[in-house]
């Protein structure tokens, strides 16, 4: 069962990896090179207890913009039940080219199941958008699959994964945007387990984005994540 299970791993690391190499080669997209650090930390108020808190800081360097173009800040409560965990916030995001702050609020619920030797993780967002200079808010979905597998795991503290994430925009907000898929962002990285409280994730997300107002972009990042469970 272990060598059908890598080469199942292998098929998909090469369709998703094959999927984006063609997709930057026969569209004319605006292409840029970023890196992304997320600093995450997650836990409850009470030791063992459902109700908890989630504060996550980032920042977004480009090669095409300044080194810093964009930071956000996403606090929320949570609650943790059988069935999933629910997050209830908002976000505050800072672009310094257009200085402009955007305000969301969102409401998240995410899952991990094991199958067999598979683990899926599940994350569904729903995100309202207040932007600068538009009269009515943008609603949008996000959907998120996660698969990590023990046949690929390195040691005791290495886990490679595969990502795939959906990104709607439930209205049309013209010009600014337009409704439909507007973002799709495809991942294969490695998640280190510095200590059972600790992790860090690493790896490259291809992010395809439809832009409304300008050309559509094709963003090649390193994605960085540390995570904090308390």
């Amino acid at each position: 069962m272990r060598p059908v299970m890598m080469r199942i791993w292998t098929l998909l690391l090469a369709g998703a990896a094959g999927t984006l190499l063609n997709l930057g080669a026969s569209h004319a997209y605006d292409q840029d090179a970023q890196a992304w650090l997320s600093l995450q930390a997650q836990g409850a108020f009470a030791e063992g207890g459902d109700l908890g808190v989630y504060l996550e800081a980032t920042a977004r360097a480009s090669s095409e913009q300044k080194a810093v173009h964009e930071r956000y800040f996403r606090p929320a409560l949570t609650y943790r039940s059988k069935i999933g965990t629910l997050f209830l916030g908002t976000m505050f995001r800072y672009d310094e080219e257009s200085e402009q702050v955007e305000r969301r609020h969102w409401l998240q619920w995410s899952n991990s199941y094991q199958v067999e030797a598979l683990r899926v993780s599940v994350r569904l967002r729903q995100e309202l958008r207040e932007l600068r200079g538009v009269a009515i808010p943008v609603y949008r979905s996000r959907a998120q699959v996660r698969l990590q597998h023990e046949a690929l795991k390195i040691g005791q503290s290495v886990m490679p994964y595969v990502s795939q994430e959906l990104l709607f925009n439930l209205n049309d907000v013209r010009p600014s945007t337009e409704s439909g898929l507007v973002q799709s962002r495809t991942g294969v990285g490695v998640n280190l387990a510095l200590s059972e409280d600790l992790a860090f994730d690493v790896g490259y997300l291809g992010v395809v984005s439809n832009q409304a107002t300008r050309d559509d972009q094709f963003l090649h990042v390193l994605n960085m994540t540390v995570q904090y469970r308390f």
